[in-house]
């Protein structure tokens, strides 16, 4: 049996708030904004420092990153994670080539897991 593309698209109302328990915050997903620019930024260095794709970049390499990724993202298909107001997590789609990624996924190095 064959779908149709439409099929497995998913529609979310933005933002959605996902529940959790008394003591932290409720987490929310909403649509990237390009008011985000330095929060995902800041995400972006937090979330590779340490790792194998950690080049020792900075702040300022981490803006041009993100301000590439914007060049390129589909809006409406990419998202953040906020905790009360504290970004932790993000993934972008992203168009290049004509061929389409989901990149960067990010989440800060003390919610991975």
């Amino acid at each position: 049996m064959s779908r149709t593309r439409s099929e497995y698209r998913l529609q979310f109302p933005w933002p959605l708030a996902v529940p959790s328990d008394e003591s932290s915050p409720a987490l929310v997903l909403r649509g990237v904004r390009l008011s985000d620019r330095s929060a995902t930024a800041r995400l972006l260095l937090e979330a590779y420092r340490g790792t194998i794709d950690d080049e020792g970049e900075g702040d300022e390499e981490a803006v041009e990153a993100i301000d590439d990724y914007f060049s390129h993202i589909i809006w409406k298909h990419s998202f953040v994670v906020l905790e009360g107001e504290r970004m932790i997590a993000m993934s972008f789609v992203v168009v290049v080539d004509d061929r389409h990624y989901i990149d960067p996924v990010a989440t800060t190095a003390s919610d991975k897991g």
